[in-house]
């Protein structure tokens, strides 16, 4: 995944995060994760 396509993806999920609760959230960072590679300091 190019960064340009991690952006688009994670613009799309900003929405849902910011809506989400607290367990929410924490799924919607794992798969954002999973969905990249998982090499961001978030996904440790």
């Amino acid at each position: 995944m190019n960064i340009e396509t991690k952006k688009q993806y994670l613009e799309t999920l900003r929405e849902r995060y910011f809506k989400a609760n607290k367990k929410g959230k924490s799924l919607i960072l794992n798969e954002y994760c999973k969905n990249t590679g998982g090499r961001q300091k978030i996904c440790n």
